[in-house]
């Protein structure tokens, strides 16, 4: 399964982003992992990781062959987990 990372500006975060996906990568390694900064436009899901409510991520020209999901605080990426 191919997971898209797309990070949010990072002018708010109230947690460490780069350390959830991280473990996430970890945990999963079966998975591939790509990044919408990379130039990645299409995955089987995407995951917007925005560091705070604001949700300011652009998800224009994302496209997901299951779903897009916005994570916004550590709790979220405990309910991605059992979807991965």
């Amino acid at each position: 399964m191919v997971i898209g990372i797309k990070y949010c500006g990072g002018c708010n975060s109230t947690y460490d982003r780069a350390q959830e996906v991280q473990r996430l990568m970890r945990d999963f390694p079966d998975h591939t992992w790509v990044y919408a900064a990379h130039g990645v436009r299409q995955a089987d899901y995407w995951l917007i990781v925005c560091g705070c409510p604001c949700i300011c991520a652009n998800t224009e020209g994302l496209e997901a062959k299951k779903d897009i999901m916005t994570l916004q605080c550590p709790d979220d990426f405990t309910a991605v987990r059992s979807l991965l």
